[in-house]
């Protein structure tokens, strides 16, 4: 949990971010516009961009559709927020919101979206282990250039930036 801020009001300005996946590990709870106050805001030209695509905004029409789809408001995240619909509304649920219980439902969630990731991973990697498990492994081999080179080194005939030793 951050020590410096009891809750972050942020409004989304792309469809994910690293920060807020570090933000809610961190146990950071986020006030958010709702999908249709952030395409109100958007329409009437009261928040600038909103990035579409790796930093481009397509500059195409905001819609909670859209927004619907990204990580801020998608159903199964849902619980890792707090969305407002107006000020008058940030304000009663900031008054009202047990932290202490929105932060464990959060911990929660990320407790069972890890353990799913790790899951998925160990899947993956089980599937690759299992489709090479006939491969054969094959020795890397050293030029012999090389081979001559490293023994030269390692009799001292010449030094490790190339230049001759003079002969003992």
């Amino acid at each position: 949990m951050s020590i410096s801020c009891k809750a972050i009001v942020h409004v989304p300005y792309a469809p994910n971010t690293m920060a807020l996946w570090e933000n809610v590990q961190m146990g950071n709870i986020f006030f958010l516009p709702t999908a249709k106050l952030l395409a109100q805001w958007r329409a009437s030209n009261q928040i600038g961009l909103f990035q579409m695509s790796h930093g481009v905004s397509l500059d195409r029409p905001l819609t909670e559709d859209f927004l619907n789809r990204t990580e801020w408001y998608r159903e199964d995240r849902r619980a890792l927020f707090v969305y407002f619909s107006s000020a008058d509304d940030l304000v009663a649920k900031f008054r009202a919101l047990d932290f202490t219980k929105q932060r464990s439902e959060m911990r929660d969630y990320m407790d069972k979206h890890e353990a799913a990731q790790l899951s998925k991973w160990k899947d993956l990697f089980a599937e690759v282990h299992k489709s090479t498990s006939g491969a054969q492994v094959r020795e890397f081999h050293k030029p012999d250039s090389l081979v001559r080179r490293a023994e030269k080194i390692a009799s001292q005939q010449i030094s490790p930036s190339g230049e001759a030793s003079p002969s003992n």
